[in-house]
């Protein structure tokens, strides 16, 4: 699935037919993000796609001021990032958005792309007691 679909009142077969694939590994995701952290602030990678996208819905749903990185490929992704609920997006690859953002900041960074580079980023942008979840 290359893009979120747009919001609408009916699923295409094909849209249905995807939600278990992106769905559950999405509110697995969220479910480990600690809820006890008042103004809880997330990096969400790759927030406009698959199960990112609703990672993005799922946890500013639950209060969570949620940045979301855009791929600069992603066509519309800033729309559709702001549509989805993301208050903050960086339009950049997923390593280059990171290290636009202020070391510390964050209390959750969720990870749809995995890799060592990413796992690094993730540890200095987090703070104190902070959580990285990898989907890969």
């Amino acid at each position: 699935m290359c893009c979120s679909p747009a919001v609408t009142n009916t699923l295409s077969l094909e849209q249905i037919a995807v939600l278990p694939l992106i769905g559950i590994p999405a509110r697995r995701a969220v479910r480990t993000v600690p809820s006890t952290t008042p103004k809880r602030k997330a990096l969400v990678l790759h927030a406009v796609s698959g199960s990112g996208a609703l990672i993005t819905q799922e946890l500013t749903s639950l209060g969570v001021q949620v940045v979301a990185q855009v791929d600069p490929t992603q066509e519309n992704g800033f729309h559709w990032a702001t549509s989805n609920g993301a208050s903050e997006v960086v339009v950049a690859t997923p390593l280059k958005a990171m290290e636009q953002l202020q070391e510390s900041s964050l209390d959750v960074v969720i990870d749809t792309v995995g890799g060592k580079a990413i796992w690094d980023s993730s540890r200095r942008l987090l703070r104190p007691h902070g959580s990285q979840v990898s989907q890969k």
